[in-house]
């Protein structure tokens, strides 16, 4: 059993549900991979989600259609599962989860993510293979909303393995089949039980350009804490766009100690269903013996 405490990190501040289960999960001597699972689990089979490009409410393509991208990492042995542009089935980051336990693969995408996933006893969701119609006046074209396009959770369990997931939606009004960094290992996630984990949020079609989780995983790994990786990592993006726009970041990292960081470019956050205002990128952390709801941090922008 790990020395360290038991901790759980989340995106954004719409994870703090997601992220109380994997809490309640962890007290009750769950591993790592399975409460990563379950606490996605709880965003993609929720429409009130949708608003975050999160799950089977999620942000449609510019055909109308629901595609997903989901992968899972366990960090005790490096295994990966990804599925993407995943169409007609609910709990994405389940599918992909299977990928990495059941195929000689590591990623699915499109039809194939499909048929694998209905030949693992998933069924299609009549719901979420609806098509929207924009002469229904139903939106399927992209929107000017901040950076929130992606679930991300990390957790450190009681024996100090770590596993992180990612779920999501993808942008709205996205092409058909189009790939953004959230399942991509190294980019949108990356974990290592050696040294910890590190999952992004954000332009998905920029950040795949510089593979950040990995980057910040291998700083912690050279013994920066996860802060000092998230921000070096993040900082070293900007300085080589040079004169070009930055675009929106958002990074969480966490180390087998139990230590927790973050950075962002994101000036600020709004939720999108009224909730609170927040001065920078704002995410949830649950540590081991926290009786109260999971605490909202807010890391401020990087310039």
């Amino acid at each position: 059993m790990s020395s360290a405490s038991a901790t759980v990190v989340g995106t954004w501040a719409f994870s703090v549900e997601p992220v109380k289960l994997a809490g309640r999960l962890v007290n009750s001597g769950e591993r790592c991979v399975d409460i990563v699972e379950k606490s996605l689990n709880v965003a993609e089979e929720d429409e009130r989600y949708g608003p975050y490009f999160v799950g089977r409410g999620g942000k449609r393509n510019a055909r109308g259609e629901l595609e997903q991208d989901a992968a899972v990492m366990r960090g005790d042995d490096l295994a990966f599962g990804a599925v993407t542009a995943l169409q007609g089935v609910s709990r994405p980051v389940s599918v992909a989860r299977l990928v990495m336990e059941k195929s000689r693969h590591s990623m699915l995408t499109g039809q194939g993510a499909q048929d694998f996933a209905l030949q693992h006893g998933f069924h299609l969701d009549q719901n979420i293979t609806r098509v929207l119609s924009q002469s229904c006046g139903e939106s399927v074209t992209p929107e000017n909303e901040t950076a929130h396009d992606t679930l991300g959770i990390i957790v450190l369990d009681k024996e100090g393995s770590v596993s992180a997931g990612v779920t999501t939606s993808g942008m709205a009004g996205k092409a058909r089949g189009r790939v953004g960094d959230s399942a991509l290992p190294g980019c949108g996630l990356y974990t290592d039980s050696e040294v910890g984990a590190a999952c992004c949020s954000g332009d998905g079609d920029q950040i795949m350009k510089f593979c950040p989780s990995f980057h910040i995983v291998e700083l912690m790994r050279q013994g920066m804490n996860p802060e000092c990786a998230c921000h070096t990592a993040v900082k070293r993006i900007i300085q080589r766009l040079g004169a070009a726009p930055v675009f929106e970041l958002a990074v969480i990292a966490l180390n087998t100690k139990g230590e927790v960081g973050a950075a962002t470019t994101v000036e600020g956050w709004t939720d999108v269903k009224g909730g609170p205002k927040y001065p920078g990128f704002p995410y949830a952390v649950w540590t081991q013996g926290m009786e109260a709801d999971p605490e909202i941090r807010v890391a401020k922008k990087i310039t």
